[in-house]
């Protein structure tokens, strides 16, 4: 009886998972199938097409050999999951990526992912849902046990989401912070490690470069696709290798912005820029930074990857 069950488990595992090179790929997925999706010697698992699984049992990867298996990474798109469960320690280094349908339980998948990783953790949301009327909270006490382990944290799209004044404070070691498509309305306290900042495509209307004062670490910082109608003079020069602020409302740029970012690729594409208001040093100096815009935007993959490095 017992080979006979080893069997039909396997043909479902051949029917529904594959071994691609370096990784398992499952498709057709469904909540019954949690204790199946895992070999021993893989350590990235990409499951898809499975609108069917409402539901994430991380001890479905609790076979994972940790000490092969440094860092693992696990990818779900095309779900429908709404539940989240903590499993066991998956690796010294997590990557998560979840692609998927309206997920309004961010605080639960935070407390899930306590104890699975020994090390690192870079989570990576996609909700697909842009619309604004539905509002998820979430507070500091839900990333408390995995707080001093997320490097990388991406939210995108997941409605309106709002942080818990305190949030973000004790995430020691965040240095990549994407929120995309979540109707911030001002920029959160953030720590001091951050290095990546992208916070596009919000609801924010006036810059400040207040929150930004402490960032010592930060090199690349993303704005597009905001509500910004100009920017204020910095009274210190900015350590940014890359600063977009493209798809804004921008009329004009300050006198000194060629000064307080000397080494700085910016980006204002899609702007109603006047240089007339500029002084002619730094149009000068901005047409420079123009050119070395658009020779990056001659290959919009180019510039992406650029300002991602």
């Amino acid at each position: 009886m017992k080979s006979f069950l080893f069997i039909q488990i396997a043909q479902i595992f051949a029917e529904k998972c594959k071994r691609v090179e370096n990784y398992v790929e499952c498709t057709n997925i469904e909540n019954t199938d949690r204790n199946i999706i895992y070999e021993k010697d893989i350590c990235n698992y990409f499951v898809r097409n499975s609108t069917s699984l409402t539901e994430l049992h991380f001890d479905s990867f609790e076979k994972i050999d940790n000490e092969k298996c440094e860092s693992v990474r696990i990818s779900y798109w095309q779900t429908s999951l709404k539940s989240f469960s903590r499993g066991s320690l998956l690796a010294s280094s997590v990557v998560f990526d979840l692609d998927n349908e309206n997920i309004f339980a961010l605080g639960e998948l935070f407390r899930s992912l306590e104890d699975s990783a020994s090390g690192t953790l870079k989570l990576r949301v996609n909700c697909n849902n842009k619309e604004l009327e539905q509002t998820q909270k979430v507070n500091a006490s839900d990333i408390k046990s995995i707080q001093s382990q997320i490097s990388e944290l991406d939210l995108k799209q997941c409605g309106k989401v709002e942080f818990e004044d305190d949030f973000f404070d004790n995430l020691d070691n965040l240095e990549e912070l994407s929120l995309q498509f979540i109707g911030l309305k001002e920029v959160p306290s953030l720590p001091t490690s951050v290095k990546f900042l992208d916070l596009s495509f919000n609801d924010l209307r006036f810059l400040s470069w207040t929150p930004f004062s402490r960032l010592d670490n930060l090199k690349k910082l993303k704005l597009l696709g905001n509500s910004f109608y100009e920017i204020p003079t910095p009274e210190y020069q900015l350590k940014l290798i890359y600063f977009d602020l493209s798809n804004n409302r921008i009329a004009s740029l300050p006198f000194n912005v060629s000064s307080a970012f000397p080494d700085t690729v910016l980006a204002f594409m899609n702007n109603p820029l006047d240089c007339d208001l500029c002084s002619t040093r730094d149009a000068i100096n901005n047409a420079l930074v123009y050119t070395r815009i658009r020779l990056l935007k001659r290959d919009s993959q180019l510039l992406e990857n650029f300002s991602r490095k």
